[in-house]
């Protein structure tokens, strides 16, 4: 039969002659044109590709590292080559791969002790996906057999690894139900291992790697019932390890995932928006439990993670990530209990001090201008008052407009000169090279909004004085109609699940001189 296949479907070119003579794997994967007719299904190639001991020589490229003087093919084109054919989901690979034999040489791989090169991590997830999808139960029981999972997180560096796993979790959940995938979950002691190994690793990337992997189980089985999230994916003791790791200040890598996570499942159990960005409070429904007992409560512990000095680096990733929190937070839409957690350690005045200190970090007044936008606009009057009065913000608002008209008359002062300054003389800083410029844009928002807050807070109205009303008119005002003629936003909100969060920890220092 594969004879009269042959004649319907031939070999042509290079890989023709390769094949007539009982070649090399390696001469095999040598011709150009070998994807091109494994594609078409030729086959003579395909005759040669789905022997088992063929299958087996494949995989070696992958499991095995390449020795120090192999050649680029060797060590890049020919792994490709192989996750290209094995996870092509062909009928003719499936058996095979998962035959005795060959399922230990890719489970092997996966429990190994010795590192492996993120690059073969990535070509062996690709074969094994494409089991997954066809044959879940196959791999779910080898899993359990051989107790891979608590030997694949240690390999939780290599993010392909990581994707396995959520792949893993999901396909359970579709092939069975949700229940089902709760009884696996617990006899894996998966999110105690996830999070023992976040905890303990010395490895810079597992941290975030398994934020990663947890938040994306966050979201998608938190809705529609928050509750499964408190009671069948995160169990007390979970919840608990997941809090000592975010308050540890000793590992502040894990400790800025564990706090990305609390995020994550803050905004996830939310009070469902009426508005994206502007969430009114509803001074009825209280935050869910876990959001109660294991964030409003350590508050405390958060502030002076805050005030916590970072001499020389600016503002660090764990202090941007609680800021977040506080972020995710005031926009939940619940009611008092965030506002009474808010006001009870003095955290707008702490958020007001870090603004007004670090005046290059736009990612940090981003997310604190949300924060008092929203408190401002959306919450009580108590948390008005905190932070337009008793933080001190509108007095600092003030200072920065009156250096601002002060930068301002100096440059008009020299434009008006009739004469350059002398050779060596000091010039007028342009606004590129004033060091407080960066704070402006933000200062000028926060002006606005305290222009507007003076109809409901009582207290307001004595600090917007003449002053107060001269600098506004001069520097707030027009600034306000150049941006919306430049079709510019008046607003500068982020969404603290956005892009923003995701990035990198040195996107979040603070370039200052």
């Amino acid at each position: 039969m594969e004879q009269w296949l042959s004649l319907l479907n031939p070999s042509s070119g290079e890989l023709a002659k390769v094949l007539a003579d009982n070649p090399t794997l390696e001469r095999v994967f040598d011709c150009d044109e070998l994807l091109d007719d494994f594609k078409t299904e030729n086959s003579q190639l395909l005759a040669l590709l789905k022997k088992p001991e063929t299958v087996k020589e494949m995989l070696m490229f992958i499991v095995t590292d390449p020795p120090e003087d192999s050649s680029d093919e060797r060590r890049y084109k020919y792994p490709y080559l192989v996750a290209e054919i094995l996870s092509s989901e062909m009928d003719i690979f499936f058996d095979i791969l998962l035959s005795p034999e060959v399922k230990d040489i890719i489970f092997s791989f996966l429990e190994r002790d010795e590192p492996i090169q993120p690059l073969y991590s990535h070509h062996i997830c690709r074969i094994i996906h494409s089991l997954i999808m066809q044959r879940t139960n196959d791999i779910v029981t080898t899993l359990k057999e051989r107790q891979t999972i608590p030997k694949l997180i240690k390999h939780l560096n290599c993010f392909p690894f990581c994707e396995f796993l959520y792949d893993i979790v999901v396909s359970i959940e579709q092939t069975t139900s949700f229940d089902e995938l709760v009884v696996w979950l617990r006899e894996n002691d998966f999110m105690k291992l996830l999070l023992t190994e976040m905890k303990t690793s010395k490895q810079p990337l597992v941290p975030s790697n398994i934020a990663q992997i947890l938040n994306n189980l966050i979201g998608r089985f938190t809705m529609p019932d928050a509750e499964n999230l408190f009671t069948k994916i995160f169990l007390p003791a979970e919840s608990e390890l997941l809090v000592q790791i975010a308050l540890d200040n000793t590992n502040q890598t894990a400790q800025a995932a564990a706090l990305s996570i609390l995020v994550d499942i803050v905004w996830n159990t939310r009070h469902q928006p009426q508005n994206e960005y502007l969430m009114p409070l509803d001074e009825n429904i209280d935050p869910p439990p876990f959001v109660c007992d294991c964030v409003l409560s350590n508050m405390d512990k958060f502030a002076e993670s805050l005030k916590a000095p970072n001499p020389g680096k600016g503002i660090s990733n764990t202090q941007l990530k609680i800021i977040i929190l506080y972020s995710t937070l005031i926009r939940s839409g619940y009611g008092y209990k965030i506002d009474e957690a808010l006001l009870n350690h003095q955290l707008f005045k702490i958020l007001v001090d870090l603004f007004f200190e670090h005046p290059h970090s736009s990612i940090l007044h981003s997310e604190i201008y949300t924060i008092f936008e929203q408190g401002i606009l959306m919450r009580g009057d108590d948390v008005r008052n905190a932070i337009c009065v008793d933080s001190g913000l509108v007095e600092k608002v003030k200072q920065t407009l009156i250096h601002e008209k002060t930068r301002r008359d100096r440059l008009k002062a020299g434009a008006n000169s009739k004469s350059a300054p002398a050779r060596g003389g000091e010039r007028p800083k342009d606004r590129h090279q004033d060091d407080s410029l960066p704070l402006l844009s933000h200062s000028l928002h926060l002006a606005r909004i305290a222009q507007d807050a003076a109809t409901t807070v009582a207290d307001l109205s004595k600090w917007l004085d003449d002053e107060w009303n001269s600098l506004y008119e001069e520097i707030v005002t027009p600034e306000m109609i150049n941006q919306e003629s430049q079709g510019l936003p008046i607003l500068n909100m982020m969404d603290p699940m956005g892009d923003q969060g995701m990035m990198d920890q040195d996107m979040y220092q603070d370039h200052s001189a």
